[in-house]
């Protein structure tokens, strides 16, 4: 008889199948952490939630945190973030290749080593997410016993150093201080920086024209600099008194932990998102070989676009464009296969959702407010944010900035201590809860909810 698996949802992102593909890969090659052998990849809604086996997971869990519970987190962080750098400088190297000179069988060779660069990098990415299942639900069971728990999660959650993205923003705050915002240094800031919006490959880069959205919103820069920087300061300093104030050794380890991956979680996009802007040349000389768009072609996966190129097979262009609806992955022992529709069904226990008069989270920076709903799924959607609304997501990004100034509060799908959308609105006082699981799926644009952040719970009105 074979073995039910169990399935755990980790989280959603909007991801065409080349790049989810490949992140499918993770964990299951590096001795120790090899045992995922099983993971989907399914539809739901505007988006793509992956599971794990769960008991697979499970193990993952335990031995990662196995890991981090004997080792130095200060070296740990370094060589963790040295993956990255590695990984950069790799895709720096690739992208200085003349690729339109190459013929079909190097193109292809070319196609194997970016695949393979990008899994290992993904492997490293994900090992985050198994940090936030593992050490950060340990620590929040920890805190539950202290009275003052949500201000020591603010204070562990604070990063012990500025990332890329945070420097970047601070750079475009202080050239609106002073008033060094001519077209001129506008252009060469965005040049500098267009690989900041670049999520996945079919991502547009960033331009003077999104610089000027992110001002629009930027009511007083000093005053925004002063208060990024005061409560960092604050937080740091209040943090390192709570550590030393610790008898509790696996306490005081797990609350390490999760402050080293506070910085370490953010910093990922540093280096993966300059990496795929660096690589987009590489996906476009490969739609062109296989007689594609540069979105149709991130549709397939490694061997149908290894396929494609050798026989045009028009075939996979109406595959292609198929997938931008809907699609699956499954990874089954180990093997891949994909499929141009929802195989949920088959797999996952439908769960009702919408019917929910009450969706609970996990509070991350308190308040309550009254307002319509608004999901965003991706950059691609900001456009219909509007000011006052309510902020609904899987999880929020960098490059949600424009909209998180426009949000009277923020609900997430996803999310711990550490999590962007818990930062972000601890820096700008929004109510904000995440971690709810379902409300992307129980909510809809223009439902009008109360957003109860002292308690945890949204309400729908």
């Amino acid at each position: 008889m074979i073995k039910r698996i169990e399935w755990k949802r980790v989280w959603a992102r909007k991801y065409a199948p080349y790049i989810a593909s490949t992140f499918m890969r993770v964990f299951m090659t590096k001795p120790g952490f090899d045992m995922c052998k099983n993971k989907l990849f399914l539809p739901e809604g505007g988006i793509n939630a992956i599971y794990f086996a769960e008991d697979e997971f499970s193990q993952l869990i335990k031995n990662a945190t196995e890991l981090l519970m004997k080792d130095d987190m200060r070296q740990f962080a370094e060589e963790y973030e040295n993956t990255f750098r590695k990984f950069l400088s790799w895709a720096e190297n690739f992208s200085k290749t003349d690729f339109s000179s190459l013929s079909d069988k190097e193109i292809i060779a070319k196609l194997e080593e970016c695949s393979r660069n990008i899994t290992e990098s993904a492997e490293d990415q994900f090992f985050s997410f198994v940090v936030l299942e593992g050490p950060g639900r340990e620590l929040e069971k920890m805190l539950s016993l202290y009275s003052n728990k949500e201000k020591i999660k603010q204070w562990i959650a604070t990063p012990y150093k500025e990332t890329k993205l945070t420097k970047i923003r601070l750079e475009l705050l202080k050239m609106m201080k002073e008033r060094k915002t001519s077209e001129k240094e506008l252009k060469d800031y965005a040049e500098r920086n267009r690989w900041i919006t670049v999520y996945e490959f079919v991502d547009k880069p960033f331009t003077i024209d999104d610089a000027r959205e992110i001002m629009a919103h930027i009511k007083d820069p000093e005053k925004e600099i002063e208060n990024i920087k005061a409560i960092n300061k604050d937080n740091l300093n209040n943090y390192n008194e709570f550590i030393k104030s610790i008898d509790d050794e696996k306490l005081k380890k797990t609350a390490k932990i999760m402050h080293y991956f506070t910085y370490l979680k953010e910093m990922r996009d540093d280096y993966r998102r300059h990496a795929y802007y660096l690589l987009a040349p590489f996906i476009n000389e490969l739609a062109k070989r296989a007689g594609m768009t540069l979105i149709e072609v991130n549709q397939l996966i490694h061997k149908e676009i290894v396929d494609a190129i050798k026989t045009h097979d028009p075939g996979y262009k109406k595959k292609a464009q198929a997938r931008q609806k809907k699609y699956s992955l499954l990874f089954k022992d180990g093997e891949l296969s994909i499929f141009d529709y929802d195989i949920s069904p088959d797999y996952i226990k439908e769960q009702e959702s919408g019917k929910e008069s009450e969706i609970k989270g996990v509070v991350a920076n308190k308040g309550k407010v009254t307002g319509k709903v608004n999901i965003i799924f991706h950059r691609n959607d900001f456009s219909k944010f509007r000011q006052g609304d309510v902020l609904v997501t899987p999880m929020t990004h960098p490059e949600f900035m424009p909209v998180i100034k426009k949000a009277i509060a923020i609900i997430t799908d996803e999310g711990g201590i550490t999590c962007h959308a818990a930062i972000t609105a601890r820096e700008f006082g929004v109510p904000c809860i995440i971690g709810t699981k379902i409300a992307t799926k129980a909510l809809k644009d223009g439902d009008r909810v109360e957003v109860d952040a002292d308690s945890g719970i949204v309400r729908k009105l």
